[in-house]
């Protein structure tokens, strides 16, 4: 996010209207709090609602040559059970990715 917008409030505002419009649960990526940026944006998730999964979890390559990444996945919600957490993952996948 461009920092000049940061701090206006326009994340929350969607994470909530996310929340309010769908009643289901959300699911995202994330990249591991191992610096202070990272930190800082799983604490912003966390504040609006967020709960990190424990769960390894690999980011698709985005093309040859390039690596996967590991990422950490947050929910907010009721937390998805094996069998859903296995669908969510593969419509991220097909959906974001268009790993089929």
């Amino acid at each position: 996010m461009k920092p000049e917008i940061r701090g206006l409030g326009i994340g929350e505002k969607t994470l909530s209207l996310l929340r309010t419009t769908y009643h289901k649960t959300i699911l995202l990526e994330t990249e591991p709090p191992v610096d202070e940026t990272a930190a800082r944006r799983v604490s912003f998730y966390q504040r609006n609602g967020f709960r990190m999964l424990h769960r390894f979890y690999v980011q698709p390559s985005y093309g040859k040559n390039k690596p996967e990444v590991e990422l950490k996945l947050m929910y907010c919600g009721e937390e998805p059970d094996s069998v859903q957490l296995d669908r969510m993952i593969g419509m991220i996948k097909k959906n974001v990715y268009l790993v089929n």
